[in-house]
């Protein structure tokens, strides 16, 4: 199933279906760009929110980190043949560098994808920086008082404007910082 369903949607890296009672029934994982993907348990283990969502019927998109990655996860419900609920399946696709840089050209600004306060992706080329991302996506989701400015920000010599935000996703520890550098822009003029 893995091959027809990677080529009608770019990216599913893994599929796994759960049974009504909760059980891993099956699951395939894509390695096909060489590295190696997290068990499918922890899969089932970080989507257990959308897959009991989906068990009751629903569908449901959400974000969780598995490993060292983050993934956007669907979980839908699946049906016999009589109509009657079976289980849920559920497709993961990696949000990796490649689409952290997608992000970057739409928004126009640098981006960096924390989970637990880690920084899982970002756009800036590796830098000691990573602890100062952390420490500033807690400040900047924390809602911290900056007296009606935007918080500024410099990283490897360039000066930034700076904002977080959590994901409404079911693990609360996952969140974006963007960096948008005013110096590039005034620069273009």
């Amino acid at each position: 199933v893995l091959p027809e369903l990677r080529a009608a949607v770019k990216g599913v890296k893994i599929v796994f279906f759960t049974s009504n009672r909760g059980e891993l029934i099956g699951s395939s994982k894509s390695e096909d760009d060489g590295v190696e993907l997290p068990p499918a348990a922890d899969f089932a283990a970080a989507s257990s929110a959308a897959v009991h969502f989906a068990l009751r019927g629903g569908n449901k998109v959400d974000t969780i980190h598995v490993g060292d990655k983050l993934y956007d996860i669907v979980s839908i419900s699946a049906n016999d043949a009589e109509g009657n609920p079976s289980g849920a399946l559920t497709f993961a696709m990696e949000i990796g560098h490649d689409e952290a840089v997608e992000i970057s050209r739409f928004t126009r600004t640098e981006i960096v994808l924390l989970a637990s306060n880690e920084v899982i992706v970002s756009t800036l080329p590796r830098s000691d920086g990573n602890l100062r991302f952390a420490n500033m996506f807690k400040e900047l989701s924390a809602g911290s008082p900056n007296s009606g400015q935007m918080p500024k920000a410099m990283f490897d010599g360039k000066h930034y404007y700076c904002a977080a935000r959590q994901f409404k996703t079911s693990a609360s520890s996952l969140g974006i910082l963007l960096l948008y550098s005013y110096e590039d822009s005034w620069q273009s003029l």
